[in-house]
């Protein structure tokens, strides 16, 4: 038995064996790797997706607090036009014109709106692929981590 056991080819298949396994092993590891890295890209991607909205917040709160000034100084002016009639009629056609502006403002804002709405949907999608491959490791043996 124990000249069977340390025989020459019994010991080259043990070894070979341990060879393929390793090689399997490492393999494997090498593809998570690569997608743990691509990963990573993502995330640092949404990272400065984040940055820029909060930017973004940060300019739209401005813009209200100036918004807001401007309606208390509208609320002088109607003041100053309830005195004045005439003037009171100028300004009523300062003011359709100021609604027409908004009124087509308001495509423009809502495409905002919508492409705002892809960009999470896409986001939702890349974080979705993101969790599959950390639940699902037995994917990389089968080809693409992430699915289709």
């Amino acid at each position: 038995m124990y000249k069977r056991v340390s025989s020459d080819s019994f010991m080259v298949m043990t070894t070979a064996g341990i060879v393929i396994v390793m090689g399997i092993f490492t393999w494997v590891m090498y593809g998570m790797a690569q997608r743990v890295f691509i990963m990573v890209d993502v995330m640092v991607e949404m990272n400065q997706g984040m940055s820029s909205m909060t930017a973004d917040v940060h300019r739209i709160s401005y813009n209200v607090n100036n918004m807001e000034t401007s309606v208390a100084m509208m609320g002088a002016n109607i003041s100053v036009m309830a005195t004045n009639v005439g003037s009171l009629d100028e300004n009523i056609v300062s003011m359709g014109n100021s609604v027409e502006t908004m009124s087509y403002s308001m495509p423009a804002m809502t495409s905002a709106v919508v492409d705002m709405s892809a960009n999470m949907n896409r986001m939702s999608h890349d974080i979705s692929l993101g969790v599959y491959v950390f639940t699902q490791p037995m994917s990389y043996m089968w080809g693409s981590a992430f699915p289709n």
